[in-house]
């Protein structure tokens, strides 16, 4: 997983904001974690919800990090009981 931790501009990170597709969001404490998919590319966005400012920034192709939003995901209503 790339990591582009402490950003002091958010120009980096704007293409994310403008052109990537918010996939999901989760919170843990006051943290907020918002993945997007852009160009091919997971990216995900982790921001402090209480100052509102961006800590890290990564990205990754494997699914396997994934998983913290899997539980995020309703399967109701997909199969029939």
């Amino acid at each position: 997983m790339k990591n582009h931790s402490n950003l002091d501009n958010s120009a980096p990170i704007l293409p994310i904001w403008e052109q990537g597709v918010l996939l999901a969001e989760r919170r843990e404490g006051f943290h907020t974690f918002r993945l997007f998919e852009l160009e091919g590319t997971y990216v995900e966005v982790t921001q402090h919800t209480h100052f509102n400012v961006v800590l890290r920034v990564a990205s990754f192709r494997d699914p396997k990090h994934l998983d913290p939003y899997l539980d995020a995901i309703s399967l109701e209503g997909l199969f029939p009981l």
